[in-house]
């Protein structure tokens, strides 16, 4: 918006010069692109509308100096017939229009415009084309609001419709090209034919030239979004077009009509005939706001006294009635920004200064403090992405009615969705099994090696009456449930818990695989392999989930500080046959109970069945590292340690050498 300041003159005094009215509106938060000689062009944000005109930037402009602005006075001589009997309007598309007024002169004289409304045009960027054209567009960028002019003797049938373009219509508009339109487009049309784009440019039929005797002015208010389509649409765009699409107000329509008529009469002679042509909705009540200055005070941090208040938002346009204790303010003209108290906070700090608003350095310091939670997951998804499985993100929907229902965590029925996205997902998940397993079944379908994969999510649960959410951890892996026990047992490892395995029977496992998981004698979730119809994989592959929460709230993860021994270890490997229901939290307790204090550690290797071992038995190989503090341990010592163990197997588990 290019702003010649001697224009802007008549409006309101501003400052001396072109860089000291260029620095107060930046201080109001008006954007100054650059300034040149006596113009100055604002950059213009969407929300300002009001900006777009010369009496908008007035009034920024007076409420920032503290003076008045000069709204011109209009004189409207009217004399001759009514102008509702020489025209006819008609607003058929009511939804896209909501005020459509048309006043008529008779008798112009078409022709050049005076000097001095050149120069302010065309310091503003616009260029003269004649007196009657040029006075809608002075008119245009003195009050923001859009005018258009038709040579009423080349309005067919004497009547003006404003209805949506037929099908294909075309209309050749007054840059000269034919534009094609759809029943989406706004025109304005007479009995026959479209003779404008609504609020976009008008036709080449009625355009206004040297003989044009008779006009008719148009001032409007079109719907932003239908005029933005239709812009888009025909890449056709202009000053009337940009300010359409911001929105212009219901009460400057008919102040621009009569300003422009009035200006007709003093330029161009003519008479103007009686009335106006006013088709509206009903005129839009302006929003209303209850404004404290106490809450100016607690939200700026800034003291304004109430008659500064009243002083700065009278200074904008608004209507402020109210005591002092709390103000009602109506919202200026043109400002569709301003609706609630906080809005009008805003506009105090912008003119009051937003460097007076105090600067407090202070601050205080809180430490920061880790969420448990987190650091939890982050231990979880380093261990088991250290040991090649893959995270994942799964549908939090299930099928409904499935067989293969692993339902571990609730007795009750599925949650089911009040408005599901398709007919197979129809309600919440229970468990985080089902997913993950149809993600090994679909690298498995395109011949990916199978990799095990976790996720950490919420299932979804009825509580009574009510609904709940729980927090697992979910892991599927092909192959045994050893594989699986062993991935668990990193994570609590990492998390230092124990692992703590109980024999169970869940009917979504295999019979003899599925295991209840501890933690201080509670039951936190299962593992085990899953039944050939939930996994749907050609070979074996296992599952476990665990409650994710109960790991959080007993995960040790600041461990105390153990001095590196340096001490070489010697390791022992044992295969020992056991009984069938026999449990490495069994085998493992005895060892520990068995063995010296120089035992460090003792760690499951594999499991054998078949040639050799006799049905209703297993062979279970596991390791062993013996390690003192404070010498190195001697073979004998160590053989005469792994004895005592195996005694401790036998007598305790029946358990012999193999």
């Amino acid at each position: 918006m290019k702003v010649p300041i001697s224009w802007l003159k008549e409006y309101v005094d501003p400052p001396a010069t072109p860089a000291e009215l260029a620095k107060l509106l930046v201080m109001a938060g008006v954007g100054v692109e650059s300034v040149e000689g006596d113009v100055l062009d604002l950059e213009i944000t969407a929300n300002r509308a009001d900006l777009l005109s010369m009496l908008g930037v007035a009034r920024e402009t007076g409420v920032n100096v503290r003076k008045p602005v000069r709204v011109p006075e209009l004189a409207l001589a009217e004399s001759g017939d009514d102008v509702a009997n020489a025209l006819a309007v008609e607003v058929a598309a009511k939804d896209l229009c909501t005020r459509y007024t048309a006043r008529m002169v008779t008798g112009v004289k078409v022709g050049p415009s005076p000097s001095w409304m050149v120069q302010r045009l065309e310091a503003a960027g616009v260029r003269s084309i004649n007196n009657v054209v040029d006075i809608t567009n002075y008119v245009l960028l003195e009050s923001g609001q859009p005018l258009h002019a038709f040579d009423a003797g080349l309005l067919r049938g004497k009547k003006i419709v404003v209805r949506r373009a037929a099908p294909d219509e075309k209309l050749l508009a007054i840059d000269g090209k034919e534009y094609k339109l759809t029943k989406d487009n706004l025109v304005i049309a007479d009995a026959e034919r479209a003779v404008a784009i609504a609020g976009v440019m008008g036709g080449k039929d009625t355009e206004i030239t040297n003989a044009t005797v008779d006009v008719v002015i148009e001032s409007a208010q079109f719907d932003p979004v239908s005029v933005r389509r239709t812009g888009r649409r025909l890449a056709l765009s202009s000053d009337s077009s940009y300010r359409f699409e911001r929105g212009v107000d219901f009460d400057t329509v008919d102040w621009a009509s009569r300003r422009a008529v009035a200006l007709i009469l003093q330029l161009a002679g003519g008479k103007a005939r009686k009335g106006v042509i006013d088709v509206s909705a009903a005129r839009p009540a302006r929003p209303v706001a209850k404004v404290r200055p106490a809450r100016i005070s607690q939200v700026l941090g800034l003291s304004v006294a109430a008659p500064r208040v009243r002083e700065i938002l009278a200074g904008l346009g608004a209507q402020v009635a109210g005591s002092d204790a709390e103000l009602e303010v109506t919202a200026p003209v043109g400002r569709r920004d301003l609706k609630i108290e906080v809005d009008y906070i805003e506009e105090v700090a912008r003119i009051e200064g937003y460097d007076k608003i105090p600067c407090d350095t202070s601050f205080g310091l809180r430490v920061a403090v880790d969420n448990p939670e987190d650091l939890v997951r982050e231990v979880v998804r380093s261990a088991l992405t250290g040991v090649g499985a893959y995270e994942c993100l799964t549908w939090s929907f299930a099928e409904a009615g499935t067989p293969n229902r692993v339902s571990f965590w609730t007795a009750g029925a599925p949650i089911p969705l009040r408005d599901p996205l398709g007919n197979v997902d129809r309600t919440l998940r229970e468990s985080l099994v089902p997913r993950l397993l149809e993600v090994l079944q679909t690298n498995e379908s395109y011949k990916e090696p199978l990799r095990p994969v976790f996720e950490i999510a919420h299932l979804y649960r009825r509580d009574g009456k009510a609904y709940g959410e729980k927090n697992v951890l979910a892991i599927a892996a092909p192959g045994d449930p050893l594989g699986v026990k062993g991935l668990l047992e990193t994570v609590l490892e990492r998390a230092g818990i124990p692992l703590d395995l109980q024999p169970a029977a869940l009917p979504f496992l295999e019979a003899g695989s599925a295991a209840e998981v501890r933690i201080g004698g509670t039951v936190v979730g299962y593992l085990g392999q899953a039944g050939a119809a939930l996994s749907g994989l050609r070979n074996p592959a296992s599952v476990a989930e665990i409650d994710f929460d109960a790991v959080v709230k007993a995960a040790t993860l600041t461990r105390p500080y153990r001095d590196f021994n340096r001490q070489p270890p010697v390791d022992r490997d044992l295969a020992v046959v056991l009984a069938e229901a026999t449990t490495w939290r069994q085998v493992e307790t005895a060892v520990r109970a068995a063995a010296p204090p120089t035992l460090e550690s003792v760690r499951f290797l594999n499991e054998y069945k078949g040639k050799g071992i006799e049905p209703g038995f297993k062979s279970w190989a596991f390791s062993m590292v013996f390690r003192a503090a404070d010498r190195t341990l001697a073979g004998p010592e160590v053989d005469a340690s792994v004895q005592s163990i195996l005694k401790a197997l036998e007598r305790d588990l029946r358990a012999r050498l193999r």
